[in-house]
């Protein structure tokens, strides 16, 4: 089925703007570059926190905001007060 002229197809940029590098990825979430890295690099040992899902293109590594925003609701903590 062809598409008519007048649909939209994503562009790449669009995609482009939906992801962050590292930088703006740990300042989005509110954390050291360093501490991003060591997660990311560290896997899932017990010992660290887990990282968000990255994308690593070549030497970039890039992190889609839905990705970083579901992270942070997961690890969103409850106090008491709020909890009742």
């Amino acid at each position: 089925m062809a598409t008519s002229s007048t649909e939209q197809q994503p562009r790449a940029t669009d995609h482009a703007r939906q992801t962050l590098d590292e930088a703006d990825a740990a300042a989005f979430i509110g954390i050291s570059v360093s501490s991003l890295r060591k997660a990311r690099t560290a896997g899932r040992a017990s010992t660290r926190m887990p990282s968000p899902p990255s994308i690593r293109n070549g030497r970039r590594v890039l992190y889609r905001v839905d990705d970083l925003n579901a992270w942070l609701g997961a690890h969103r903590v409850v106090d008491a007060k709020e909890a009742s």
